[in-house]
C-alpha cells in the first residue's frame, strides 16, 4: 500500500462536521464572505505558488486542461508553506472548503489568458445548397435561412415542370427526387 501516507488529502463528504479546537483564525467566521475571501486566497495560490521558479499549479492546470485532464493534485505542504491557515482549513474540513478550492482553480482557468474555458462542437450550417434530380439530373440551388432550421427543398423536379416532352414520354421524376451534393455546397461553422 505505498503511496497511501504521502502528503496528499483525500476526502469523502458524509455531512459529518466535527468540532475542532485548533481551527484556523481567519476572523471572518463562517459566513459567505469568508468563503468569497478563502476562495480568493486558494486562486492566489494556484495562481503565484512557485518551486524553482516555476509556477507549478498554474501550469499544470494549464497542461492537464489541454490533455482534457480536468484535475489539479496539489502538495498539502505547498499549501502549508503558502499559508498555513489555508492548510488547516483544507485539513480539518475538507468537506466544506475543497468546493471552494475546486471553484478557485476554475476560476484560475478563466483568468489565464489563452486557455479556452469552455469548448463546444462546431455547428455546420448550410448556407446554399446543391441539389440534383436522381431520376432527370437536373441541378438546382437552395438558398437556406438563418438559423439552424432545415432547408426549404422541393418536393417536385422543377426539370418536369418545363420540359413538357419528358412527362409525355413517362419519364416522370418521383416524389422528392433530390440529392445534395456536399461538394459543391456552402457550410458555414458557429460555435
Amino acid at each position: 500500500m505505498a503511496g497511501w501516507d504521502d502528503d496528499r488529502v483525500v476526502t469523502q463528504n458524509l455531512g459529518l462536521t466535527l468540532p475542532s479546537q485548533d481551527e484556523p483564525d481567519l476572523s471572518l467566521g463562517d459566513s459567505q464572505q469568508a468563503k468569497t475571501h478563502i476562495q480568493a486566497k486558494f486562486r492566489q495560490f494556484l495562481k503565484e505558488f512557485q518551486s524553482k521558479r516555476v509556477f507549478v499549479y498554474r501550469e499544470q492546470l494549464i497542461h492537464n486542461y489541454e490533455q482534457g485532464d480536468y484535475r489539479v493534485t496539489v502538495n498539502w505542504k505547498d499549501v502549508a508553506r503558502f499559508e498555513e491557515d489555508l492548510a488547516s482549513l483544507l485539513k480539518t474540513r475538507p468537506g466544506e472548503y475543497l468546493p471552494v478550492f475546486e471553484a478557485a482553480a476554475k476560476e484560475v482557468l478563466v483568468g489565464v489568458r489563452g486557455i479556452v474555458v469552455s469548448a463546444s462542437r462546431v455547428n455546420t450550417r448550410a448556407t446554399e445548397l446543391a441539389i440534383v434530380c436522381k431520376n432527370c439530373k437536373s441541378q438546382n440551388w437552395v438558398k437556406c435561412g438563418h438559423g439552424f432550421g432545415a432547408p426549404n427543398i422541393p418536393r417536385v423536379c422543377d426539370n418536369l415542370r418545363t420540359n413538357e416532352a419528358r412527362q409525355a414520354a413517362d419519364q416522370k421524376c418521383p416524389l422528392d427526387p433530390w440529392v445534395i451534393i456536399p461538394d459543391r455546397s456552402t457550410f458555414t461553422n458557429s460555435q
